[in-house]
């Protein structure tokens, strides 16, 4: 398409009317410079101004596409085919950037996971401590290796013969290529608990240490032990590739005797040693030979009311909340302790509820559920609301003010009481 010959088409047609660039504009209502850069072969019009174009000079849009006018109907259709070409060129073009800019985002994305895996992939690992020798054991013990430095915990250190010896010191070490040996903690005091870090001076020394670790233990009576410490994996940061953990694997666990079989407790344990009676005893009448129905394991409460629904009303109108209370226990059901009574009113539903020291209302209706908690101690109010299981509203009142919520709740019970007169 030559944006050239289209430019000095629409010179062309401009001239022959007789306008100037800037009248052409304000008869278009764009500006001059749009104009000009047409003529110039800078721009192109849109496909909107195309036709108004086409309408204002009385001329076909292939005709100023083409830059001149067509008589031939062959060169209308050339005309389309080089749109068709520009326009696939111009799409072939686009999709090669996207091409070009997804493959570099995702060579940087597989550059970067590479290097990530390859810096952090079995950096850090986690070894079990332990030791034993004639004298002493060293067990709960951990290690944290990583490929600058090691975090050391050596654990309990037990003596098997001596129970109450104390440890005066502890030293640690490892040999070297050399069989030197090169320190690495020593204790200061005996109330340490024997943590340290060291930083690998290589990947070679790494191997080393974690190969073979001694501890040098001199006790109280300055007796000294030299036990070899075994360090076995018991986690790395493989990701989650299977491959094997080392064959020995240790957990922290004390060590506990294996109970004996439930018949030889009890032929050991008497009763009269331990002065001890069966449960079943309290539920069994021997005379009878039958069960009797245990007490209930827990306390229900008992609040002294007149049972009347028009006494929890006052004469100065304010509803005494001990003795809903009252009515709840006398109307409710049991609920592992929780004294509730529900009714239904205009497609919501109502429970009523109470324990030793609280009243609890709770309105369902579709997903909006509404609560009030009411300590009958101190009058205070504590009002909720949920939608769709989230909490939109939370207000705290007293029984004692007048608001929308203390009116609500009001409601609430006079529906209850209306209820309970309803039900006798």
């Amino acid at each position: 398409m030559d944006l050239d010959r289209i430019g000095k088409f629409i010179k062309e047609l401009r001239l022959k009317k007789g306008l100037s660039q800037n009248k052409l504009s304000e008869e278009l209502h764009i500006t001059r410079q749009a104009i000009s850069n047409w003529e110039n072969g800078k721009s192109l019009p849109d496909s909107d101004m195309l036709r108004i174009l086409s309408e204002f000079f009385k001329v076909s849009v292939d005709d100023i596409l083409s830059g001149e006018k067509i008589k031939d109907k062959n060169h209308i259709q050339e005309t389309a085919l080089i749109l068709v070409d520009e326009t696939n060129k111009k799409s072939s073009k686009i999709k090669r950037i996207i091409i070009s800019y997804i493959t570099t985002l995702l060579f940087l994305l597989v550059a970067f996971l590479s290097y990530y895996f390859i810096t952090n992939y079995n950096s850090i690992k986690v070894y079990m401590i332990t030791g034993e020798s004639e004298k002493l054991t060293i067990r709960n013990g951990i290690a944290i290796s990583t490929k600058q430095k090691g975090y050391f915990h050596i654990g309990n250190i037990i003596n098997n013969q001596k129970e109450n010896q104390t440890i005066n010191s502890v030293e640690l070490y490892f040999k070297n290529e050399k069989k030197k040996k090169i320190s690495l903690y020593k204790s200061k005091n005996t109330t340490e608990n024997y943590t340290f870090k060291y930083s690998f001076k290589n990947r070679k020394e790494q191997k080393m240490i974690l190969k073979g670790i001694y501890a040098e233990i001199i006790s109280s009576d300055n007796e000294k032990e030299i036990v070899k410490l075994e360090l076995s994996e018991d986690y790395n940061n493989r990701f989650y590739i299977n491959t094997k953990n080392s064959e020995k694997i240790e957990t922290i666990t004390n060590e506990v005797e294996t109970p004996p079989p439930v018949q030889e407790v009890f032929e050991e344990i008497s009763e009269e040693e331990n002065n001890y009676t069966p449960f079943y005893d309290d539920y069994i009448d021997n005379s009878l030979n039958e069960i009797v129905e245990p007490e209930p394991i827990y306390n229900t409460p008992t609040i002294p009311v007149d049972n009347t629904p028009e006494s929890v009303v006052t004469e100065e109108k304010e509803i005494d909340y001990e003795k809903v209370m009252g009515l709840i226990l006398e109307h409710g059901t049991d609920q592992m302790g929780i004294i509730s009574y529900e009714f239904m009113e205009d497609n919501q539903s109502i429970i009523i509820s109470t324990d030793e020291t609280c009243l609890y209302i709770d309105c369902m209706n579709n997903n909006i559920i509404e609560s009030w908690k009411i300590i009958i101690e101190t009058n205070e109010v504590l009002y909720q609301k949920y939608e769709n299981y989230n909490e939109v509203e939370n207000t705290k009142t007293s029984t004692n003010k007048s608001n929308k919520y203390c009116e609500e709740l009001n409601n609430i019970i006079h529906l209850f009481l209306r209820k309970i007169e309803e039900g006798n």
